[in-house]
């Protein structure tokens, strides 16, 4: 992991950075736990590659069961080596078994919810109510389950309707807060002078395919400026319900 610290004070490209870029390394004397077996979950990607480099997905597998090994090994009770990410995501990757909180990115819900005895916590009794809710929703058989479904029978979502209307327009944001796709490629640029084109107005010289970057706020504004970092950075997370409607 980086020094966002240092990192977001730049702006170049990716494959002409000059500045230090110090790394914080998982290993037997700093243990990231998560991390590593996260990292292990190259294991699926061998599956992709087995029948056509069967080599390099026997490679991913080997990795994959090292890094598991590690993992398992040395435990991390704690992240304190992953001070940056602890600090800034209010410690929701560094505290993953904490029950008083729930996050997109969190891998607990379910237990958490289940789990602990509602009465206990407010909190959980309305999260618990929610979740209840939802899936009341979306499971076909259920007396209060949505009726806005495709043909096939799964819950339809906004996404589809728009997508099946050819006049809605999906695209929110153009200046994308990319790096690579903001600066010319044959720009000489330096840490700092680079962030003349992440102020710019322009079109970016260089396009992101297929990229996809976030959508508008909850009042259906978006601002399209590439320093919108919320609204305008590509991710991958956002990619995948765009990509299984269509």
């Amino acid at each position: 992991m980086g020094d966002p610290e240092l990192d977001h004070q730049c702006w170049e490209r990716p494959e002409a950075i000059r500045g230090i870029r110090p790394l914080t390394q998982a290993n037997t004397s700093f243990p990231g736990t998560e991390v590593a077996a996260e990292t292990a979950a190259m294991a699926s990607a061998s599956l992709v590659f087995k029948k056509i480099d069967k080599s390099y997905s026997n490679l991913l597998l080997e990795h994959a069961q090292q890094l598991f090994s590690f993992a398992d090994a040395y435990r991390a009770k704690d992240l304190s080596c992953l001070k940056h990410v602890a600090e800034l995501n209010g410690q929701q990757f560094a505290d993953w078994g904490n029950p008083s909180w729930f996050s997109w990115d969190d891998k607990h819900p379910g237990t958490q919810q289940k789990g602990m005895p509602s009465e206990e916590n407010l909190d959980l009794q309305m999260y618990r109510k929610t979740s209840e809710a939802i899936m009341c929703e979306l499971l076909p058989d259920s007396p209060t389950a949505t009726t806005s479904r495709t043909k096939g029978g799964l819950p339809r979502f906004q996404l589809y309707i728009a997508m099946d209307n050819s006049t809605v327009q999906l695209i929110c944001a153009i200046l994308a807060f990319h790096r690579g796709a903001s600066i010319p490629a044959d720009a000489n640029t330096t840490c700092k002078d680079g962030l003349t084109w992440l102020e710019s107005i322009n079109s970016n010289p260089n396009v992101a395919v297929r990229a996809v970057l976030g959508g508008p706020f909850l009042n259906e504004t978006c601002v399209d400026s590439r320093n919108n970092w919320m609204q305008a950075e590509p991710t991958t997370v956002l990619s995948l319900p765009v990509s299984s409607p269509a």
